[in-house]
């Protein structure tokens, strides 16, 4: 699904404080193959992407002290992925940026 997407918006949870878009090309970037377990505690963002500019995608991205994963629900089906660190730092900027 992400390698289908074109483009994501990421509305930061923390706060209520804003959003940011995010080329799929960086998004793609920052999310791993690795299948993890859905992380504890709430999430730090909503996302949204665009998938083959037709098709709306949610889910939320979950920071943790030592990384982070996204969730995506899928007709159904629970997607979890790893971030990767350059992920995991770029959302945790954004949602520190966002609330300040």
């Amino acid at each position: 699904m992400v390698f289908a997407s074109t483009n994501a918006e990421v509305s930061l949870i923390d706060n209520n404080s804003g959003s940011v878009s995010i080329a799929a090309s960086y998004l793609q970037s920052y999310i791993t193959d690795v299948n993890v377990a859905r992380p504890a505690g709430e999430p730090a963002a909503s996302i949204s992407c665009k998938v083959h500019d037709t098709e709306i995608v949610a889910g939320t991205i979950y920071l943790t002290k030592t990384g982070g994963a996204i969730v995506f629900n899928i007709n159904g089906t629970e997607y979890v992925n790893a971030l990767n660190s350059e992920g995991a730092d770029f959302f945790r900027a954004a949602v520190l940026t966002a609330s300040l």
